[in-house]
């Protein structure tokens, strides 16, 4: 039995996806990446990056993107069984010809 906050921490860091956060304007214009993470205000509405400044002069972002590669999320989806059969269920799923049983089968 799993006894403290800690320990579930642990024992769930196993679990966790890796991920990058990315600070984004707070109008949403631009994202501060790759070449424009040195800067700080927006270079399309000039709105401050940070919001204000923590604990020992640390700045806090207005507003983060919390970006999940796509491999390490398809292979979670794809680690158990039952969820691995359900993504490829449009794939092995065959239906009669003309007949509409999900709407991915219909026309555009």
């Amino acid at each position: 039995m799993v006894g403290n906050y800690y320990e579930i921490k642990q024992l769930l860091a196993g679990l966790e996806l890796p991920h990058r956060k990315i600070d984004v304007c707070p109008n949403g214009c631009m994202l501060f990446w790759k070449e424009a993470d040195g800067l700080d205000r927006c270079s399309i509405c000039d709105e401050g990056k940070y919001l204000r400044t923590g604990k020992e002069g640390r700045q806090i972002p207005t507003k983060q993107l919390i970006y999940f590669r796509i491999g390490p999320r398809l292979q979670h989806l794809y680690g158990t069984k039952k969820t691995a059969e359900n993504m490829r269920w449009h794939h092995e799923h065959k239906c009669p010809p003309r007949v509409m049983a999900h709407p991915s089968n219909s026309e555009a």
